[in-house]
C-alpha cells in the first residue's frame, strides 16, 4: 500500500535528504556537487534531483524502507539524457542486498541486471534481460516504473512500465531474483550509471502489495506536490528564530538548530494551516506528512505527527527523540473525516501538526 510506503517532493536542498536520513549517498565519487544537485521549476513546475559523474565510478543514493513485503512498485519521472548517458532505478533486500537493477542504456534500451551493477554492487551482476527493441526519449521527461517480486527458484518477476504502458520483456517471470537471505525489501536507489552521465528524478513513489486498491498496485504517471505551512491554528510552543510558529517550520532548506519551536509540557501541540495543492492535480492517494525534530533535555521525549481533517483528528506512532535532528513521516491514504480518498477541498482544508507524548 501507498504508505507502508514514500512519496517524494523535493526541497531546493539535495543535503537535506541526506542530513535527515531520508537518503544515503552511497556513491559519489565524481560529480559537482557529488552526489546530486536540485533544481526548480521542473517537470509540472515541480523540484527534481539530477545525479552525475564526469567519467568515474559514477552516483548513487539509496531510501531504505522495511517493507516486509516481497512484492514491490517503484515509480518516477525521469530524464536520462540518453545522449550522454542512462539513468537507473536499483531494489534492494532488507540487508541492503541488490536485487534488481534497470539500467537505460545511450543507445535507447536498457538491461535489467539480477543483483547490482558495475561498482555499485560488482557481484551478482548477471544479465537476466534486454530491453533492444523499446526505445527510451533522448531527451525530455517520461515516467518509469518497475515492480519486483522477490523470490527464489522459479517464483521470482520483474515488470516495467513506460508512461503507463507495461512493457513487453523476455526472460522476467519464472526467475530467481533471491541474492541473499531473506525477500523482504528494504528500498530503492536512484543512480547514473558509470561514464558521463547525468540523470535526473521526481515525482517518486513507492509501495507494496498489500492493503486496498488502488494504493496495492502500480499508481502510474503521478505527481507529488509539496506544501508547506502557510499560517498558525493553534500554538502551544514557543517560537525561536522567527516569530510564527508556521515561519519555523517552513524554513526551506530548515535552519533547525536557529529557528525552531520548543515546549516541555506533555500534551503540548501545534497545528498550522498549509498552501492548497495544484487544482490541476487528478486522484489523490494520500498526504505524506513530515516533520524534523530533536530533544535538548535529558530523559526520554517522544513526539508525535497529528492530521486534523474536519471534526476528526488521527496521530502517528510516538517517536523517540534523540539529541541530533531527525525526519519523521506520516503517510495518511484517506480523509479520516469521511473514511474514503480525499478530495482536493479535503486536502486543502486539513490542519497539519506535532504533540509531545511523553
Amino acid at each position: 500500500m501507498i504508505c507502508d510506503s514514500e512519496c517524494f517532493a523535493l526541497s531546493p536542498n539535495f543535503n537535506d535528504y541526506i542530513s535527515y536520513g531520508l537518503w544515503i549517498q552511497i556513491n559519489a565519487t565524481d560529480g559537482s556537487p557529488p552526489g546530486g544537485t536540485i533544481t526548480t521549476d521542473g517537470p509540472l513546475g515541480d523540484n527534481y534531483v539530477t545525479l552525475q559523474n564526469t567519467g568515474g565510478a559514477g552516483s548513487w543514493i539509496q531510501h531504505n524502507v522495511l517493507f516486509g513485503s516481497s512484492t514491490v512498485f517503484f515509480g518516477t519521472r525521469v530524464n536520462s539524457n540518453l545522449n550522454t548517458g542512462g539513468g537507473g532505478l536499483m531494489i534492494i533486500d532488507a540487508n541492503s542486498n541488490p536485487l534488481i537493477t534497470l539500467v537505460l542504456n545511450g543507445l535507447g534500451g536498457g538491461t535489467v541486471f539480477l543483483g547490482g551493477f558495475g561498482t555499485f554492487f560488482t557481484p551478482n551482476t548477471d544479465i537476466i534481460s534486454t530491453i533492444p527493441n523499446f526505445t527510451f526519449p533522448s531527451t525530455g521527461w517520461f515516467y518509469l516504473e518497475m515492480s519486483v517480486t522477490v523470490a527464489p527458484g522459479t517464483s521470482g518477476s520483474v515488470r516495467i512500465r513506460f508512461n503507463n504502458v507495461p512493457l513487453s520483456l523476455t526472460g522476467l517471470t519464472g526467475i530467481n531474483t533471491q541474492t541473499g537471505t531473506t525477500t523482504s525489501v528494504g528500498g530503492v536507489g536512484l543512480l547514473s550509471p558509470e561514464g558521463s552521465v547525468t540523470a535526473s528524478y521526481t515525482h517518486l513513489y513507492m509501495g507494496d502489495d498489500t492493503g486496498p486498491a488502488p494504493q496495492n498496485d502500480f499508481l502510474g504517471d503521478i505527481r507529488v506536490q509539496g506544501v508547506f505551512a502557510t499560517s498558525n491554528v493553534a500554538t502551544d510552543f514557543t517560537p525561536n528564530g522567527l516569530s510564527q510558529n508556521w515561519q519555523n517550520i517552513s524554513q526551506v532548506p530548515p535552519n533547525s538548530t536557529v529557528d525552531f519551536n520548543a515546549d516541555a509540557t506533555v500534551g503540548a501541540q501545534d497545528t498550522f494551516n498549509f498552501s492548497a495543492m495544484s487544482p490541476t492535480l487528478g486522484q489523490v492517494y494520500g498526504i505524506n506528512a513530515k516533520m524534523i525534530a530533536a530533544k535538548s533535555d535529558a530523559g526520554q521525549r517522544s513526539l508525535e505527527l497529528i492530521v486534523q481533517s474536519g471534526t476528526t483528528t488521527i496521530s502517528g506512532p510516538p517517536v523517540s527523540l534523540g539529541v541530533s535532528s531527525l525526519g519523521q513521516t506520516l503517510i495518511v491514504q484517506n480523509d479520516p473525516d469521511t473514511g474514503v480518498q480525499w478530495s482536493q477541498s479535503g486536502i486543502n482544508a486539513v490542519n497539519l501538526g506535532y504533540k509531545i507524548t511523553s
